[in-house]
């Protein structure tokens, strides 16, 4: 049994489907909303300001810079900007930072764009946190819009505009875009929400599952409708990379988008370079983006590679030190600066346990942070920044880099701090939706579910259980013979299963057992047919 203990919201409803939307409409889930539900853009502060001062450099023939995050967040953000700008007439100046440059917007890049003759620069999916950058720009006589969605600290950056949606939450605006999110409700005012801006939503929709932002409200519209686009999309970047990760037939989801696209448009920063993302997503050269899309594909390869090894070696310090008994795992080894954040989320999945993983850069340390659910890690670094160079990020994750001689007391504040932590907290729960008889499983139950989509983080897919079901014909699956498949029966049916990453000390299964099953239901579809088949997320013996 994977989990500490399992709650169980319903139990044999007669209608299964309609009790996990009961549910989920307590919380303002909408089934099926409509693309003119979208928040108007002027909700969102400066805003409109921001909108203003383009239009105006614009018409005075100013030279605009675009400064981007390297994640696929920060490169979906720059393009959709610089396409909307592009359809105004602009060509601007656009600027992806290479990950040890830093986070944020950097004195050298304003340089770059200041001798470029760049007079305004904009910020997307980064600059809340850099006052003295914008201050620096301003005595250069460069003007500055930020657009970011970060975190906001005690300082707010004297930008000519900062546009940014929990500024003015007070107001009722929705806070929750991801950076590209903040981006395209700036396209849509400055091209005055023509029809044109929607086939932006399948670089939006890519992003916000990116960058696991809630899929409640606006996010909501922007992923089910930027679903639709990217899966008839114009952008011949995205189409050659659809290609490239062997995806295509119109089914293109948030699996496909969170595990395939994602991971290869994040791959360049990670082990590369982030420019080769921004370019493939604003390309309209076939060729260009062809080769583009064959890059991005080998830079994954060598991403997995680098974390398959680091993840194994990071794994064995954990082990070793017995730092798993810690309320939070603090490590830092020789590791490639692009792939400690996926370290540092794997440590904390294996643990359930907030981490922060370091590595050596340039003479100082960069870290990145994940957590759970529970617990605020951006917070809990942030009350020892005196110790740090710079921090940021989002409540379940963050970045940060302190001087090398500041470690060992930072470890130590934080250490201390995260032992007045509840241990309940650490205790693994697993929701289940609804308990239902195996006979209602079928595939239009799995279809049923389906249209509850988009899932991902604030809309999950439904976990469903079952009791007393007996285990048959188990067998090692995959390359490494790491999944288990299997059948699970009742007297009068039978479905397929799997169990990924099946370990026998977690899990204990045995055939001829009966076990109670969480799974997710999925449509399996090959040659024209659909079949249904069962993921497994924890098993425990019947009573």
């Amino acid at each position: 049994m994977k989990y500490d203990s399992w709650i169980i919201k319903s139990k044999f409803p007669k209608d299964p489907i309609n009790s996990i939307l009961r549910d989920r409409k307590k919380s303002g889930f909408v089934l099926d909303p409509s693309y003119k539900d979208i928040s108007n853009p002027q909700s969102i502060n400066d805003l409109l300001k921001a909108k203003g001062i383009l239009l105006e450099a614009i018409s005075k023939g100013e030279k605009i810079g675009i400064f981007m995050d390297y994640d696929a967040d920060g490169v979906c953000a720059g393009a959709v900007l610089y396409k909307a700008l592009k359809y105004l007439g602009t060509e601007c100046d656009c600027y992806t930072p290479q990950r040890d440059e830093g986070y944020g917007l950097t004195k050298n890049a304003i340089d770059i764009f200041a001798k470029k003759g760049v007079k305004l620069i904009v910020t997307v999916d980064c600059g809340i946190k850099n006052i003295d950058e914008v201050d620096y720009a301003r005595k250069l006589g460069v003007k500055v819009i930020v657009t970011d969605h970060h975190l906001v600290g005690d300082k707010i950056p004297k930008a000519q505009a900062v546009v940014h949606p929990t500024l003015n939450s007070s107001k009722g605006s929705f806070g929750g875009y991801s950076g590209a999110g903040v981006a395209f409700q700036l396209a849509r005012a400055l091209l005055d929400d023509r029809g044109c801006s929607k086939w932006f939503l399948d670089l939006v929709s890519i992003s916000t599952i990116a960058d696991i932002v809630p899929l409640v409200a606006d996010n909501r519209i922007i992923v089910k409708y930027g679903f639709l686009v990217l899966n008839k999309t114009r952008n011949m970047g995205l189409k050659f990379l659809i290609k490239e990760a062997g995806l295509g037939g119109g089914n293109i989801g948030s699996y496909e988008v969170g595990y395939i696209l994602a991971p290869r448009l994040n791959a360049a920063g990670r082990v590369a370079k982030p420019q080769d993302s921004f370019k493939l997503l604003i390309s309209e050269d076939k060729s260009e983006a062809k080769n583009l899309a064959k890059k991005l594909n080998k830079y994954n390869l060598v991403r997995q590679k680098q974390l398959s090894d680091s993840t194994e070696k990071a794994l064995e310090i954990v082990t070793k030190e017995k730092l798993f008994l810690k309320n939070i795992i603090i490590i830092k080894g020789d590791w490639n600066e692009g792939v400690i954040g996926l370290i540092s989320g794997r440590i904390t999945s294996e643990y359930h346990k907030p981490s922060i993983v370091l590595t050596e850069l340039d003479g100082k340390l960069k870290g990145s942070a994940r957590s759970i659910s529970s617990i605020d890690i951006t917070e809990m670094i942030g009350r020892f920044d005196n110790l740090l160079l710079s921090f940021g990020g989002h409540k379940q994750a963050a970045g940060l880099s302190l001087k090398k001689e500041n470690f060992n007391k930072f470890k130590k504040l934080i250490e201390d701090d995260s032992i007045k932590l509840d241990k309940k907290i650490f205790k693994r729960e697993l929701i289940i939706d609804v308990l239902v008889d195996i006979e209602d499983v079928d595939i239009s139950f799995a279809k049923k579910i389906g249209k509850l989509s988009p899932f991902g983080m604030g809309n999950p897919q439904p976990v469903i259980g079952l009791s007393r079901v007996l285990i048959e014909k188990m067998k090692l699956v995959g390359k490494g013979n790491n999944h288990m498949s299997l059948f699970i029966c009742s007297k009068s049916k039978s479905c397929k299963a799997i169990l990924f990453d099946y370990n026998h000390e977690v899990f204990e299964i045995e055939e001829g057992r009966e076990y109670d099953i969480a799974f997710k239901v999925m449509i399996d579809r090959w040659n024209g047919g659909e079949k249904i088949n069962l993921h497994i997320i924890d098993a425990k013996k019947s009573k």
